[in-house]
């Protein structure tokens, strides 16, 4: 699946991709999901023996004025 139809079908939660496909830059193309939560933390248990993981989360960037933490 590509990133952007992850990035809509998951949209507010965090996800966990195993990477199927990069570009010549190293930036995903297409993934498959691992696992999706809430809450970020939660996704490292399912995650600890994968390899080429990414982690996104899928939803909207902050406004200006605004700051986030990960």
């Amino acid at each position: 699946m590509s990133i952007e139809e992850l990035m809509k079908q998951f949209k507010g939660l965090w996800i966990a991709v195993r990477v199927v496909e990069r570009d010549k830059a190293g930036q995903p193309l297409t993934a498959e999901v691992v696992a999706s939560n809430l809450v970020r933390s939660n996704l490292l248990d399912e995650i600890y023996a994968e390899k080429d993981i990414c982690i996104f989360f899928a939803g909207p960037i902050p406004e200006e004025g605004y700051v986030a933490m990960f």
